[in-house]
């Protein structure tokens, strides 16, 4: 069983608040995971070895034991107040204080709030004497950052005393710093006899969040073969009800239906939720629905901005290049790499969709549409 599956699964949005108060429990080398040092010596070497290396020659010798924590300069924060701002995590050794801002939803990024979080740390008398690191800890979908996070990150200017990272929560293909690859090393380090045997608990606690990081933060999704997802939804609603709302989610399931059964979907009672569920899959905000509709029924073309969808599997994005051409998918490798994919990955596959064009290795709806169309692979 894994608990933040089964968290996830409950109906309620599974929290950022919730990842940074199990960043802080495994930060901490109090707590009764047993780690020590271990998980802190990790992340910092994760972050920047080379630049962290004399801070983590400091924890080393503390990694199998906890009887002499006292013997090193250290605290950890969780939800530090510097004015204003909040701060997810904060912890510090020695001279360098380490601030991590939280996001495993990239729809979540807020503008300038790194700045303010920087801002508030340098006009702080407490943290005078410190170097800061921030560190932007945020998810990736599929082979890219999303731009929101890039923006937000790039805006972030610093003192040349200080320093920057952006650390994803997914292993990536990016050279970037992964959390869940840092939580690997610790099993791979227990493994090669490195550390001391972790408590049975500990180990298991660290797999399951591993599986549920590189699922996206996900419960148990609902298939033909898998016990159904039960996302809470007040009540159901045609798209005549829901035209009238401007708040709350709407679960829409599979676009490719839709576009088909437009006059059955016209009368169809759609999940409706008050709560915000648009980071869940096949959730979305009820005025982003309504914009889909729009489209899919009356005809229209309004501005959608995919991006909201994080990421998109590849028989939607087939759907949605049909007709909407004025949008660009995010690929590894580009055209060609599409080409050359296997009917059995293209079904398994999901890429990010952005109304411009990022990178060359980001492709027009137009040549995406035409080369699936041309493999033949969702009209066998």
């Amino acid at each position: 069983m894994n608990i933040f599956k089964v968290i996830a699964t409950s109906g309620s949005t599974f929290r950022e608040r919730f990842t940074s108060s199990i960043l802080a429990w495994l930060l901490n080398p109090t707590m009764e995971h047993g780690l020590g040092f271990a998980f802190m010596e990790s992340f910092i070497n994760s972050i920047d070895k080379e630049k962290f290396s004399k801070l983590s020659a400091q924890l080393c010798p503390y990694l199998e034991s906890n009887d002499s924590i006292e013997s090193v300069n250290w605290t950890c924060i969780l939800e530090l107040n510097v004015g204003i701002a909040f701060i997810d995590v904060v912890f510090t050794i020695d001279n360098w204080l380490f601030a991590i801002e939280n996001k495993i939803y990239s729809t979540s990024a807020s503008d300038n709030q790194l700045i303010r979080e920087y801002d508030g740390l340098k006009k702080d008398s407490r943290f005078k004497d410190f170097n800061i690191c921030m560190i932007y800890l945020v998810p990736i979908s599929g082979d890219f950052l999303d731009n929101k996070i890039n923006l937000e990150f790039n805006n972030l200017k610093i003192e040349v005393q200080d320093a920057k990272y952006l650390m994803t929560w997914q292993p990536n293909s990016l050279t970037l710093p992964s959390f869940s690859d840092t939580l690997l090393n610790i099993i791979r380090a227990e493994n090669l006899c490195k550390l001391e045997p972790i408590h049975e608990y500990t180990r298991h606690t660290l797999k399951a969040f591993i599986q549920f990081i590189n699922n996206d933060f996900q419960g148990y999704e609902s298939s033909s073969h898998k016990i159904r997802s039960t996302t809470p939804f007040e009540k159901r609603h045609s798209i005549r009800e829901l035209q009238s709302f401007s708040i709350g989610s709407v679960g829409y399931n599979d676009l490719n239906w839709i576009i088909n059964n437009k006059e059955k979907a016209k009368s169809y009672q759609f999940k409706y939720s008050q709560e915000d569920l648009s980071d869940k899959v096949q959730w979305l905000k009820v005025s982003d629905f309504n914009k889909l509709i729009d489209w899919i029924i009356n005809g229209n073309q309004p501005y959608i901005d995919w991006s909201i969808w994080k990421t998109i599997s590849a028989r939607n994005i087939y759907t949605i290049t049909e007709k909407y051409k004025n949008v660009y998918i995010g690929i590894r490798g580009g055209l060609k790499e599409l080409e050359n994919l296997s009917d059995e990955l293209l079904f398994s596959k999901r890429w990010q969709v952005s109304n411009e064009k990022i990178s060359n290795e980001w492709i027009s709806g137009n040549d995406y549409f035409n080369t699936i169309k041309k493999k033949g692979i969702f009209n066998k």
